[in-house]
């Protein structure tokens, strides 16, 4: 048996164990500074004129300086300021002027991007435009304006008109009218250049860029036959910061029928063996060539019989060859023959007839 001051003295010991721990569990820590809930600045604004404004794209801050989700960002400010083309970039915090405002109850909820379109005039043209944007709490605060972009203000002129496409062997040709007038009015700026767009025509997919053009003409030659396109063209002017664009023409449809016959097969050589006729020539390299057509006309009987009628062209072969070689064993004996052989490719469309060759069978 444990001596009762022995029992005593333990349970004060665990006691006086337990009252630590609880006193240092009720010691409170050092207090959190409370969050300044500043939106981060935005990093990937974008501007471009287009037509007789500028475009410009940015997201909205998703996190704080502090890398929280802001609660609550109170407006976010557009800011723009202009300068020639040759001067320094302004001082936006101190140049720039407010143009645009968005309030927190004008931005729907869930919204990740905020597009606008700042309009421009006449009296901008020639002057280079300078964007930046800043996002601010319930207390007005910011971290900074977001990245500055430049665009400089051209006489765009306006979109062009009537596109006509033709379907050649080798290409789809585009043609147009360009604008003689500037989206501003009166004459438009120097150094336009064309950008072509193409399209399937059966799909509802986004316009693909295919090539530019300094001029009024553009070949496509990357187009395949027997597929349907459309086609669309805006003017460009690009300077050394920025490429200033009108809309898109009013789009052409085109279906790129292949009725391009192939090329007539060359070196057609016909001899006479025992029982037949053996012929050869060189192949074609068309890409869709789909093979060849044997022909033979019959010219009469053999020189010392009396003349018979001849024979009317006629085809050889029931299915097309896919090497250019031939046998025929359809000769009759004491005969004169006169061969030739065309192309024929995917599309169905047959070649011209081959050099013509005459031979006398034995």
């Amino acid at each position: 048996m444990i001596p009762l001051t022995l029992t005593a003295h333990i349970s004060r010991v665990s006691i006086l164990a337990a009252l630590l721990i609880c006193a240092g569990c009720a010691v409170p820590g050092e207090p959190l500074p409370p969050l300044l809930d500043i939106p981060a600045p935005v990093t990937s604004l974008t501007a471009q004129q287009t037509g007789t404004g500028i475009d410009l794209r940015f997201p909205i801050p998703q996190l704080t300086t502090e890398g929280t989700r802001p609660r609550r960002m109170e407006r976010i400010e557009l800011l723009v300021a202009y300068a020639s083309p040759g001067a320094p970039p302004p001082d936006m915090a101190k140049q720039g002027a407010v143009v645009k405002t968005w309030t927190a109850g004008e931005i729907p909820e869930g919204t990740v991007e905020i597009g606008h379109r700042e309009s421009v005039s006449g009296e901008h043209a020639g002057n280079r435009a300078w964007f930046a944007v800043r996002a601010k709490n319930q207390r007005g605060v910011d971290a900074g304006l977001s990245n500055i972009v430049a665009v400089d203000v051209v006489n765009l002129p306006a979109s062009p008109t009537g596109i006509i496409a033709t379907v050649t062997e080798t290409a789809v040709v585009l043609r147009w009218s360009a604008s003689p007038h500037s989206a501003f009015g009166g004459a438009s700026a120097t150094g336009v250049e064309y950008e072509i767009f193409r399209a399937p025509a059966e799909i509802n997919t986004a316009w693909e860029s295919i090539g530019k053009s300094p001029g009024t003409t553009y070949s496509d030659s990357t187009f395949s036959f027997r597929q349907s396109y459309r086609y669309s063209i805006r003017a460009i002017i690009a300077s050394d910061v920025s490429t200033a664009v009108t809309g898109l023409a009013a789009p052409v449809e085109v279906s790129a029928l292949d009725r391009f016959s192939p090329a007539a097969p060359a070196n057609l050589r016909a001899i006479a063996v025992t029982g037949a006729v053996e012929l050869a020539w060189s192949p074609n390299s068309e890409a869709d060539l789909a093979g060849y057509n044997v022909y033979r006309e019959q010219q009469g009987a053999e020189p010392t019989a009396p003349a018979e009628a001849a024979a009317p062209r006629r085809k050889l072969n029931a299915a097309l060859l896919d090497i250019p070689l031939f046998r025929d064993e359809t000769a009759a004996a004491n005969r004169e023959y006169r061969y030739t052989v065309t192309t024929v490719d995917a599309a169905g469309n047959e070649s011209p007839v081959s050099n013509e060759e005459s031979v006398e069978t034995e």
